[in-house]
């Protein structure tokens, strides 16, 4: 799993935290060191915020909170994978990659 973030950005530093609390492993991309990085972000995503979640064959660019945004990682981990049964038991917005 790859998270895009900006280091002061107090979103990403909330869902690390919560990442970290539920013992998950993660990759961090910072944007703005790696601009290259962003751009492929942009590409996927088609948006520029961050955080955004790069997880099995989805990007995640916009979610309701953290917290929500953690569930939906939990839910996709479980299953592996997004498809059409699991994308119904999400929250946040999901773009297949």
């Amino acid at each position: 799993m790859k998270i895009y973030i900006k280091p002061s950005c107090p979103y990403c530093i909330r869902l690390l935290s919560l990442l970290d609390d539920a013992a998950h492993t993660y990759e961090t991309i910072d944007v703005l060191s790696h601009p290259d990085q962003n751009e492929e972000m942009i590409k996927k995503s088609g948006q520029r915020g961050v955080p955004e979640v790069e997880i099995a064959n989805v990007i995640i660019p916009d979610y309701v909170t953290e917290e929500t945004l953690v569930a939906d990682i939990e839910t996709i981990l479980t299953a592996g994978s997004v498809n059409e049964e699991v994308m119904k038991k999400l929250t946040s917005t999901v773009i297949y990659i």
